[in-house]
């Protein structure tokens, strides 16, 4: 098992991608839109996984970025 603190500054995301066993993100600060943190503010999330290999693709697009069905994570 490999585990990562991985911070974001504000709106800053990265690209769809996915982990072959999954991969369990534990939002510690901030708050978290789709592979990223809000526009305003900072986001910090604690990330496991069980394998090194992930599935790369596009960067997430502002429409997806900005789409409430992708819902939101928030920790104080």
């Amino acid at each position: 098992m490999r585990a990562n603190l991985v911070g974001f500054t504000p709106g800053v995301r990265t690209a769809w991608h996915s982990h072959a066993l999954g991969q369990p993100l534990y939002i510690v600060e901030g708050i978290a839109l789709v592979h990223g943190a809000a526009p305003n503010r900072f986001m910090i999330h604690l990330a496991l996984w069980e394998t090194a290999h992930a599935t790369w693709l596009e960067h997430v697009a502002d429409d997806n970025y900005h789409n409430p069905r992708f819902g939101t994570r928030a920790r104080p």
